[in-house]
């Protein structure tokens, strides 16, 4: 009875790597893929996800190279066996996947820039002055920086001298943003408005931006800026209000800033209008530096990014896109500067009409000029009749 267990015992020791081979390398990781989608969490799942493409990738080259692989089948099967166990529990998964495997996935979308289409000439192309300034607004809290450029558009009479194709911004289609009477025209996602009288360009987008890219969008629209010769982009965002921390409604609707001028993100002509500086603008910090490196053409700290369940209270600002344009338009050599309010979600027509006066002051325009009617020198686009949809029946009060 002992010589047969003993027997057994050897043989099993004698084939350890073939007995422990499809529990480590299959059932192991099955079981904690099926943790993994009842369980939600973007870093367990981001890690067997890379652990099961390595797998298949190892798979395929064992097949392919089947007929010399047999010569070797337990230095084969050892090394194997080595190479899961560091791929499961010694993060080797992600280190592969990012250095190995990203990059042929990465390199064909990086070629897929943003495609100005021309709708009529613009005023350089007229031999007109031009400021050498863009203004567009970040994808945020209540879309008060879509709000606002829509309003300057109107109020200027700006002109639509066409619009940007962007791989990375999701397509729409609408009506006519402006008036006063409909025109037949549509309104698409990514659309450049120019107003001749007031020497600016205008960026509008309407849509947002896939998931998980807006840095590649934000150095595309860092690209168009410095081709088409601009050294100047003010961006406009919202805030979520319930990240202010430092409350203070003693001068009404406050309007932060952010600027390229200086490393720590001041300006004087800000200063000199009024404005407080973002306080929560670190360069130093994990994110902002991440998102400023990357920018500059360094995509090896990509997957240093925290995920979303992993992001600190001070991770929100750098997570929001105005971040990423501003780090994108900066490692360009433009000036940057970001105007920013803390609102909420709802009518944020106000904080529009706010932003759009901040934006105003910091070009030093004059809104007495854009000839609205008689109460306001602000002409109110026509899309806004029904952004909000129709008034309320007083009859329920």
């Amino acid at each position: 009875m002992e010589s047969g267990l003993g027997s057994l015992l050897k043989i099993i020791l004698t084939n350890i790597d073939v007995l422990a081979w499809p529990f480590i390398s299959l059932l192991y990781p099955i079981y904690f893929s099926v943790k993994a989608i009842e369980h939600p969490s973007p870093v367990t799942a981001k890690h067997w996800l890379s652990y099961w493409v390595i797998y298949s990738v190892l798979t395929l080259v064992e097949l392919t190279f089947a007929s010399f692989i047999v010569w070797i089948p337990r230095l084969w099967l050892c090394a194997k066996l080595g190479f899961v166990c560091w791929l499961m529990f010694f993060n080797g998964a992600a280190y592969v996947y990012a250095v190995c495997l990203r990059p042929f996935y990465l390199n064909p979308q990086r070629t897929m820039n943003s495609l100005f289409v021309p709708m009529k000439k613009t005023l350089e192309q007229n031999g007109g002055s031009f400021k050498d300034l863009i203004q567009k607004p970040a994808l945020s809290i209540g879309n008060v920086g879509q709000l606002a450029t829509d309003l300057l558009v109107s109020s200027m009479k700006a002109e639509r001298i066409g619009y940007l194709d962007d791989p990375f911004v999701l397509p729409c289609v609408g009506n006519d943003a402006f008036g006063p009477i409909p025109c037949g025209d549509l309104a698409l996602p990514l659309e450049a408005y120019e107003s001749p009288s007031n020497g600016l360009t205008l960026l509008q987008q309407r849509s947002p931006v896939v998931m998980g890219r807006m840095v590649e969008f934000a150095k595309n629209m860092a690209n168009f800026a410095a081709a088409s010769g601009k050294k100047h982009v003010v961006l406009l965002s919202g805030l979520d209000f319930g990240k202010w921390q430092k409350i203070d409604m003693s001068s009404g609707l406050q309007i932060y800033y952010l600027s390229s001028t200086t490393p720590d993100g001041r300006d004087d002509h800000c200063e000199r209008l009024g404005w407080k500086r973002l306080q929560e603008y670190n360069p130093a910090q994990r994110c902002w530096k991440y998102l400023s490196t990357l920018a500059e053409g360094n995509t090896t700290l990509e997957n240093n990014f925290p995920f979303e369940d992993d992001l600190e209270e001070e991770d929100y600002y750098p997570s929001l896109p105005f971040a990423a344009l501003f780090s994108s338009f900066r490692a360009k050599g433009l000036k940057v500067t970001c105007l920013l309010c803390y609102c909420s979600e709802g009518d944020n027509m106000q904080d529009a009409f706010h932003l759009a006066e901040a934006a105003c002051r910091l070009l030093e325009l004059n809104p007495s000029t854009f000839r609205g009617n008689e109460e306001s020198s602000w002409v109110i686009p026509l899309s806004w009749q029904t952004v909000y949809g129709p008034p309320p029946d007083m009859s329920i009060f």
